[in-house]
């Protein structure tokens, strides 16, 4: 079962493209009817990927299974872009409490490569908190990056 449509370096645009229709004003799968939201995914480092969520999007746990889970790719990167732009807090609890499990090194790789955690960033940045609040934040991420990031 497919939960995303996404591009890859921009080759689909338009909702046929993605076997979409438009109509009464909805996305629907000319395969199975299905119902699908348009929104910009993954950026693998030249932009937000054009693309497409099946409807209901899922919970943060449903999704976080997804891409630990699913092989798709489409899937696995739609479903870390959504985390990563609706859920920055829940992702960050959860890599934190997944540290004290010890992890497999296939799913620590897994979640790295998705979430490019090899990189030390604030992704729960605010700008409504104190400069204290994000370097606790950032010091957080800091930690992640170096456990994710550990061959």
């Amino acid at each position: 079962m497919k939960f995303f449509l996404m591009s890859k370096r921009f080759d689909k645009q338009s909702p046929s493209d993605f076997g979409l229709e438009y109509i009464n004003g909805k996305f629907v799968s000319l395969n199975d009817g299905s119902e699908w939201v348009q929104c910009q995914l993954y950026d693998y480092g030249w932009g937000k990927e054009n693309g497409y969520y099946k409807k209901p999007l899922g919970s943060f746990d449903e999704l976080i299974e997804i891409v630990i889970d699913v092989t798709d790719d489409e899937d696995s990167y739609g479903a870390a872009a959504i985390i990563e732009d609706m859920y920055p807090n829940e992702l960050k609890q959860f890599l934190l409490d997944l540290m004290h499990y010890q992890p497999s090194r296939k799913i620590k790789i897994r979640l790295c490569n998705l979430f490019k955690l090899n990189f030390s960033i604030n992704r729960t940045f605010n700008k409504d908190y104190s400069f204290e609040k994000n370097e606790n934040e950032y010091q957080e991420w800091k930690k992640i990056s170096e456990f994710y990031s550990k061959k």
